[in-house]
């Protein structure tokens, strides 16, 4: 490595041989990948969102099912016990 070379190395100077609007053009592209990056943050938040929302919903549906159930079996104890008080009635 020659002397000039070492020297752009160690004194940290940009080579300036890039087009005009390099610097633009890089701005563009940084602009476009953080507005990609963005863009698949919100979709991934929407997707949680409706994720949380679907398990409120089947914990919702399942609490229903179980007070059905609940209710059924309360109904036929009622049914039972109403058939054993006509019996002791007509003792």
């Amino acid at each position: 490595m020659d002397k000039k070379k070492q020297r752009t190395v160690y004194e940290g100077k940009i080579p300036t041989n890039y087009p005009e609007n390099y610097a633009a053009k890089l701005a563009i592209i940084a602009g476009v990948i953080t507005t990609l990056g963005d863009v698949i943050a919100t979709i991934a938040a929407t997707l949680a969102l409706e994720e949380i929302t679907n398990a409120e919903n089947n914990q919702d549906q399942q609490g229903q099912r179980d007070q059905e159930k609940k209710m059924l079996s309360m109904q036929k104890q009622i049914d039972s016990l109403t058939v054993q008080l006509k019996k002791l009635k007509n003792k």
